[in-house]
């Protein structure tokens, strides 16, 4: 993966409804770009996403996906130069997410409304046939 540089200006259009009143807590944000080369996602408190991951199955091969990147990937600094992690396939984290139990997760109702988000953001990625990056703040 060629290095994805760090430049405040270029996040401005993530939507950070799902981190506010957490500042200075982990954040993780998953962004596509857009025509124009612009970042556009959301930056999700660390509590809300270890919910809905916590919700996902895993596989009989062990974790994939979402799960991956939250539990081994995102701590690989050849996997995520720079912290930034990309998901070539987002239609595996939809299926993932589509899957999750919702009424289950902590921190409800946020968590479950996260994980609608994230869930259509991935599908969206995966119609337009987009990667999507996550950066661990």
């Amino acid at each position: 993966m060629e290095r994805i540089p760090y430049n405040v200006e270029d996040y401005k259009y993530i939507d950070e409804k799902y981190y506010r009143g957490f500042e200075g807590e982990e954040e993780y944000v998953f962004f596509t770009f857009d025509e124009k080369g612009i970042r556009r996602g959301y930056g999700i408190w660390g509590g809300y996403l270890g919910a809905a991951v916590d919700g996902i199955k895993p596989e009989s091969y062990g974790f994939a996906g979402l799960q991956l990147y939250y539990h081994v990937d995102m701590f690989n600094e050849e996997l995520c130069p720079d912290d930034i992690y990309e998901f070539k396939y987002p239609e595996f984290v939809y299926r993932q997410l589509a899957a999750v139990d919702k009424s289950s997760l902590k921190f409800l109702p946020e968590s479950a409304e996260v994980t609608d988000v994230l869930k259509e953001f991935f599908r969206n990625a995966a119609e337009a046939g987009k990667t999507v990056y996550a950066l661990y703040i």
